[in-house]
């Protein structure tokens, strides 16, 4: 009996020890958010939340955070919520589970962007140490609508995003495989006009894309903080998009020249060109005043490669994006000189 109520009295300590450990951690979890919060708002952001809620005792720590509100006026950007679920074991907080409300806002230089979903989550891995350097990230959604307040609207049914950092020698540091695949994709309704036939407007499409991007830091919790990231060198294995009868295929390599503009190849195979020359127009990737020069260039091409099918190589160089020796846009910069 002796042995018995020994027992049970190590049990109830134990326990009860657990239990302070667990309150004392999730307490120790808030008080972090909240430091975390203040320092962002000591350097401009607005970075508010109206609660912070801890529960999942004893086994996991399960954060919701009431009414986020998010900022960064150097970065331009602001995200809004009702709400943002964090989540992870007991014994391995560097793996995080997100959970998004159906209904956010997030706003870019020059756009605001109603999200609304049926669902959508996130996993996040990152290196268990101050700098918090991703190890590995996946975003999924489902019934995915995005609506502009200038009043253009695209959706998808499921989109699938991975990002996930490369651990073999021979690759270069920060290097991260890269994968998207979007299902049911829906284009803006004023882009789809200048594309497609009549009547295709409803078509859903597909969007995918893998490949390799070297940035020219770790991707770790400073670039939220910093707001800034750029890229060294961006290896696409394959790039495709089906819409409303166009069909393209994108691969190649980019890297950054000394004033940080992609510079390299990108391979391209699309059917009906034509139709895709004026998305590039409508869109404002091809000026309107380029349109008749490189619609010849792309003819004369097309004479080899069979009618509406174009296989053309598009090069960046120099700040400039050409098809053949025609100049067709400015080439987009990697990351800052």
């Amino acid at each position: 009996m002796r042995l018995f109520l020994w027992l049970m009295g190590l049990t109830a300590a134990v326990c009860a020890g657990g239990a302070l450990v667990w309150v004392v951690l999730a307490e120790g979890q808030k008080q972090g958010l909240e430091r975390w919060l203040e320092l962002r708002r000591s350097e401009g952001w607005l970075a508010e939340v109206t609660a912070v809620d801890i529960s999942g005792f004893p086994t996991r720590f399960d954060r919701r955070l009431e009414a986020p509100s998010l900022a960064d006026p150097r970065a331009g950007w602001a995200w809004d919520a009702p709400f943002l679920e964090m989540g992870s074991d007991a014994w391995d907080p560097t793996h995080v589970t997100f959970v998004f409300p159906t209904e956010h806002s997030l706003a870019l230089p020059g756009a605001r962007i109603a999200i609304t979903s049926e669902e959508m989550g996130a996993i996040a891995a990152v290196v268990p140490d101050l700098s918090l350097a991703l190890r590995e990230v996946g975003f999924t959604t489902e019934a995915l609508r995005l609506e502009g307040r200038e009043g253009w609207r695209a959706a998808a049914e499921a989109v699938t995003i991975t990002v996930a950092r490369r651990s073999e020698e021979a690759a270069p540091p920060n290097t991260y495989d890269v994968t998207l695949d979007a299902t049911g994709v829906l284009l803006p309704d004023r882009l789809v006009e200048d594309i497609a036939p009549a009547g295709a407007g409803g078509q859903a499409g597909l969007l995918t894309l893998a490949g390799l991007v070297t940035t020219d830091r770790p991707i770790d919790r400073t670039v939220i903080e910093r707001g800034e990231i750029g890229a060294e060198a961006i290896l696409l294995r394959a790039g495709t998009l089906s819409y409303a009868g166009i069909d393209l295929r994108l691969k190649g390599r980019l890297t950054a020249d000394a004033n940080g503009f992609a510079a390299g190849t990108l391979d391209l195979v699309a059917e009906d060109w034509r139709r895709l020359l004026s998305s590039l127009v409508a869109s404002g990737a091809v000026s309107g005043g380029m349109e008749s020069t490189v619609r010849r260039a792309m003819e004369l091409i097309s004479m080899f490669s069979g009618g509406d099918r174009l296989e053309v190589p598009i090069s960046f160089g120099g700040g400039d994006i050409r098809v053949g020796p025609v100049v067709i846009g400015k080439a987009p910069r990697l990351r800052r000189p």
